[in-house]
């Protein structure tokens, strides 16, 4: 029987925060594309970009037409996922989940890199639409944006570095799709831990506010039944600023009559403030496990030639991890600290 538009949509993820791409197939060729949206609160084109990320078929243009004159195409099969590929799309912030298989033996310490053939898409998943919504947040006296929504990529920028860092972070997270590891929050229910960051260039015993934005969970890759966690920052610097209209300035960006204010509400000082520089910060995420390990830019831009190296070294510790690691519910407990900035 002939697909029809306007097709009761099936009642499975109705409730749930998680919509599977097999739901997803499966409504897309029983009803257009602009209904699915409205379902979902989405655009179309938006909708498409997701179908896009998780290799869903979908129909043609003018394929309702022709389904109304009798004449619709047959389906094309849903393909199998692929260890690393996302299976769910998050309509609210939920975890992602991702299709892998779990080391067995040894080779949980012997894995070696693939490379799919298959088209990556333009953009993650976890980073659709994610600058329009950087824009539209405040951002703290110091210019750190403080985005509304909690789950989501973690990344800790300002205003002017939104664009850079969404794009190093695109980069990196396809470049571990490509390898067949999955990018995604994690999963609310194995209780993983969030390395805290500390922005400044330079260590210091200097107090710094707590003032950065942070993710309700953390954002992951897995390697096997090992998962990294992954934090991408601008790096401060500690400049002289001054406070004008509830927000730091640096006084270089000033004019040299204006670094002086007459005025009792402007006044000169120094702070940390943003570089426009990252750095990737991976660490474990799991309690009592202490391991973490920073690649940052010398200056902007330089970090994406790093891409191929970082995923190869994780790729090599993470047999290292998992073979002096006790793998139970609450993850593994790890013994020793790598610390590192590159």
């Amino acid at each position: 029987m002939e697909d029809t538009p306007g097709a009761p949509i099936p009642a499975d993820d109705l409730s749930d925060d998680v919509v599977t791409r097999e739901s997803l197939y499966e409504q897309a060729w029983s009803t257009p594309m602009t209904k699915i949206g409205e379902r979902y609160g989405v655009s179309s084109s938006y909708l498409a970009r997701v179908f896009t990320s998780l290799s869903i078929p979908r129909p043609p243009v003018g394929y309702w037409a022709q389904v109304a004159a009798g004449k619709g195409q047959a389906r094309p099969a849903l393909p199998e996922s692929r260890p690393g590929d996302l299976t769910a799309w998050s309509r609210n912030g939920a975890p992602l989940r991702v299709s892998r298989s779990l080391p067995k033996g040894r080779q949980q310490t012997s894995r070696k890199t693939t490379t799919t053939s298959a088209a990556l898409p333009r953009r993650h998943p976890l980073l659709l639409d994610i600058e329009e919504h950087f824009k539209k947040v405040r951002e703290s006296e110091n210019g750190y944006l403080r985005p509304t929504k909690r789950s989501m990529a973690d990344l800790i920028v300002s205003r002017t570095g939104i664009a850079h860092a969404v794009g190093f972070a695109n980069h990196l997270y396809l470049a571990l799709m490509k390898e067949g590891l999955a990018v995604a929050l994690s999963d609310p229910a194995t209780h993983m831990n969030r390395e805290s960051v500390d922005h400044r260039e330079k260590a210091s015993t200097r107090y710094i506010h707590p003032s950065l934005w942070q993710p309700q969970r953390p954002t992951v890759v897995y390697i096997g039944a090992i998962a990294f966690g992954l934090t991408i920052y601008e790096i401060s610097e500690y400049v002289e600023v001054k406070h004008v209209d509830k927000e730091y300035v640096r006084l270089s960006s000033l004019p040299a009559n204006q670094r002086r204010s007459p005025y009792r509400d402007g006044w000169v000082m120094s702070t940390d403030m943003p570089t426009g520089r990252l750095c990737l910060q991976v660490y474990s995420p799991y309690y009592r496990a202490d391991w973490i390990h920073r690649w940052s830019e010398d200056k902007p831009g330089d970090l994406i030639s790093k891409i191929p190296s970082i995923v190869k070294h994780l790729i090599a510790e993470a047999p290292g991890l998992a073979k002096k690691s006790k793998l139970s519910g609450k993850g593994p407990t790890l013994n020793g600290r790598s610390s590192n900035c590159r």
